[in-house]
């Protein structure tokens, strides 16, 4: 098994050599399997006029991400969820820790000191009324365990006990590994969705079959 630093180094330059049509064929497919899941979770709700009120009671609420360095590109997806009546939100780092802030299609993103694309600014949701986490990473295995980049956010984030929503790793097809190495103290994923299909990190040997 390659450690976390050589299997980082492998999938970021597997991920930089995508052609950018590759990119977007892929991050659609990715978007596409995504919106099909989240449907399947049942916690969406249709028909909502005018702009939903933050409230995890009434709405669902999504946590995504914004796309850096070939990254798949979520933001057809946010667009989509929103007008099914999703609350979308994007992480920001403060200090140690991710933050989420809500996102309108009218909201500007600006690059934080690591690059990261960052709302520049709306409403805080506190993580514990997010239903759903959307989660990048650099490799993913079919039990959930990840490989990210290294600053442990979204480990220190899942392991708040507050944070309960359903956790789906997105990744290219080539970052699904058949073992990543991990802690103890790493947050497994519950699902893991790629161009190729959706599997459950619940059931390992539910890799490679049919979207579900």
């Amino acid at each position: 098994m390659l450690s976390k630093s050589e299997l980082r180094r492998a999938m970021m330059a597997k991920r930089e050599a995508l052609t950018s049509s590759e990119q977007s064929a892929f991050s659609s497919a990715i978007c596409d399997s995504l919106e099909r899941l989240l449907g399947s979770l049942g916690i969406v709700r249709h028909g909502e006029d005018g702009p939903p009120a933050v409230d995890e009671n009434v709405l669902p609420s999504v946590a995504l991400y914004a796309s850096m360095r070939n990254e798949i590109n979520l933001h057809p997806l946010a667009s989509r969820l929103r007008q099914q009546g999703w609350v979308t939100a994007y992480p920001v780092v403060d200090g140690r820790e991710l933050r989420f802030i809500r996102v309108v299609d009218s909201t500007r993103f600006r690059a934080s000191g690591f690059g990261v694309p960052e709302p520049e600014e709306g409403e805080m949701l506190t993580s514990s009324v997010i239903r759903v986490f959307l989660v990048p990473g650099l490799a993913f295995d079919p039990a959930g365990h990840r490989t990210g980049y290294g600053g442990g956010y979204y480990d220190r984030l899942f392991a708040n006990r507050s944070v309960r929503g359903t956790r789906i790793g997105v990744a290219y097809s080539f970052q699904v590994q058949d073992d990543v190495p991990y802690e103890d103290y790493d947050a497994p994923m519950d699902y893991v969705a790629t161009e190729r299909d959706v599997f459950s990190c619940r059931d390992a040997a539910g890799y490679g079959g049919s979207s579900r």
